[in-house]
């Protein structure tokens, strides 16, 4: 039975109501009255003896009371998340507080499961109290009733308390394969930002499965993120070493290699929701194509760890750091743990899910086993300038689309947004390629931009028209200075698109674009672009933007409108 402050309160009313009747009574003068009265008065004293009995049955060993473990709670002694019911924290704040590990305190937390069998914190602290006392066949009969990953409920708990769970499930025997228990569960604590439980896991998981790739994929990135640098440089030698003998295994043998050149390698450069997916749409309808990459877009050479990046880095520093191959590695596998809170934007976050999707994909082993390698190769060769990261850039992407084009047995590999056209300063680290180059209306563009930005992580600039303008005029002639270059240098042709054209007046606008790309005589297999649906997306900004920004817009950028919008 549990004795709540509520509970004496009652009691104590009782005894005050009974000693008021009796007080009554004796005014009025009933003998039976006073009879029932002194019966009531008796057992509401017992029951507060018994009351007083309880409360001193709680204190300490040393003979202290154990009030003062009420005054704490139990909320000291378990996470703060448990919603402790009331009248608990006299027994177990004394009992986890005062008792550590002793057998009252054993008892006490049985006793409280009794009454609420559900609250799973309660027992893992009771399996945690078993096996420091060395009942580990008790405690197996009790972390059998915990929840465990691939319960329902299990993700709900706090990610301590799932940490401590999966620990005492595999330390008790009680789950067979161990290694996959911990690997499921390093990630979750990761997607938390726990990386110092993340880290204990995954070094079990690769304790118990030391020849498995995702185990120390999951070891290096708690590594890096704890800056033991060294360290997963070298585990990530290692494990670059295993997953190219098994891309190669999942691979086969290659019979006919392809080599692209700058006619059968499309880049599609778009300005940030400008419409370049519609034309990549339309080109995925020949035969021969294929695009690239098969989920999200080809990341290699843009975002953090990409080559880009790289060369930034080596040019402020003289040369590439353990660091910089680390984080080259962890951009190829997707494991780079990200910065600041779950559920923001992160082009971290970005990557990795990309990453980790293309290593799901059967098509991707020939690029992933090409990628792999470099990485390999970039440790070796000792780079010490931003013009030789671009030069081997240049290279291990026309290897890794080359091996993409002999994979599907392609003619034209169609990259998304591998260079977006309003970087076309990386255009430098792409081999010799077509880069189409797509624009769209500013007014319709900052219709569907306005909504993404406001995603929290996104940059704050171009929620605003004020912003968006800015930015639009900026970006738009950024990439008209880079083009001279890109033609004169860097060995690319470009191919300009105006969305609305394409839309618009499509079939002569594809009549262009199928001679601009050598397109002539190709089949067109199953159409994945129609104009019609397409129309929707033009003029929308009119029931989207207010007339105050639809104005800005068009004062700011005139000479970016599109007629016919």
């Amino acid at each position: 039975m549990r004795i709540g402050p509520r509970k004496l309160l009652a009691l104590a009313g009782a005894v005050a109501a009974a000693v008021a009747l009796l007080a009554l009574d004796a005014y009025v003068g009933t003998p039976g009255l006073i009879a029932g009265m002194i019966a009531m008065l008796l057992g509401t004293s017992a029951a507060l003896l018994w009351c007083l009995a309880r409360l001193a049955a709680l204190k300490r060993a040393d003979g202290r009371p154990g009030q003062r473990a009420v005054r704490r709670g139990i909320k000291r002694a378990l996470p703060t998340s448990i919603e402790v019911p009331e009248g608990d924290e006299a027994v177990l704040g004394t009992t986890l507080a005062e008792l550590e590990h002793t057998e009252a305190a054993v008892e006490a937390l049985r006793t409280a499961l009794e009454r609420d069998p559900t609250r799973a914190q309660w027992r893992l602290k009771l399996v945690q109290f078993l096996v420091a006392r060395g009942a580990r066949n008790e405690a197996q009969d009790e972390v059998l009733l915990l929840p465990r990953p691939g319960d329902s409920t299990f993700d709900l708990y706090p990610p301590d308390f799932r940490f401590e769970a999966v620990r005492l499930l595999a330390d008790l025997g009680v789950v067979e394969d161990v290694g996959a228990l911990f690997v499921q569960e390093t990630q979750s604590q990761m997607a938390a930002r726990k990386i110092d439980n993340a880290h204990v896991l995954a070094e079990a998981a690769v304790a118990a499965n030391p020849q498995q790739v995702r185990p120390g994929d999951l070891l290096i990135a708690t590594l890096d993120a704890r800056g033991d640098t060294d360290r997963a440089l070298a585990l990530a030698r290692e494990n670059a070493s295993r997953r190219i003998e098994r891309l190669a295994e999942q691979r086969g043998p290659v019979s006919s290699p392809r080599e692209l050149d700058q006619r059968t390698r499309l880049l599609l450069s778009g300005f940030f929701y400008s419409g370049s997916g519609a034309v990549l749409d339309w080109l995925r309808g020949f035969v021969g194509t294929i695009k690239w990459a098969p989920v999200g877009e080809m990341r290699i050479i843009k975002f953090p760890g990409g080559f880009f990046d790289l060369a930034l880095r080596c040019e402020e520093s003289g040369r590439l750091s353990a660091q910089d191959l680390v984080d080259h590695y962890l951009h190829i596998t997707g494991w780079k743990a990200p910065p600041g809170p779950p559920g923001r934007y992160s082009k971290i976050a970005v990557v990795n899910k990309n990453s980790r999707r293309l290593f799901r994909d059967a098509r991707a082993s020939g690029y992933l086993k090409t990628c792999l390698e470099g990485f390999l190769q970039l440790g070796e060769r000792n780079l010490d300038t931003a013009e030789k990261v671009r030069h081997f850039s240049r290279e291990t992407v026309a290897r890794a689309l080359d091996a993409v084009a002999t994979d599907a047995d392609a003619d034209v590999v169609l990259v998304d947004q591998a260079v977006t056209a309003w970087h076309l300063e990386m255009a430098p680290f792409a081999p010799p390629s077509t880069f189409v180059i797509v624009h769209r209306d500013p007014r319709d563009q900052f219709a569907e931009v306005r909504e993404v930005v406001s995603k929290p992580g996104r940059s704050r600039r171009q929620r605003s028209a004020s912003g968006f303008a800015e930015a639009y005029r900026g970006n738009r002639e950024k990439a008209e200075e880079h083009i001279p270059r890109m033609l004169q240098d860097q060995g690319h042709r470009v191919v300009r698109v105006s969305f609305e054209d394409f839309v618009l007046d499509h079939e002569r606008e594809a009549d262009r674009l199928t001679d601009a790309l050598g397109f002539d005589g190709r089949v067109v297999g199953k159409a994945r672009f129609h104009p019609d649906e397409s129309r929707k997306n033009i003029g929308k900004y009119r029931s989207l933007l207010s007339d105050a920004d639809i104005a800005l817009l068009e004062r700011e950028l005139p000479e970016f409108l599109h007629p016919r919008v």
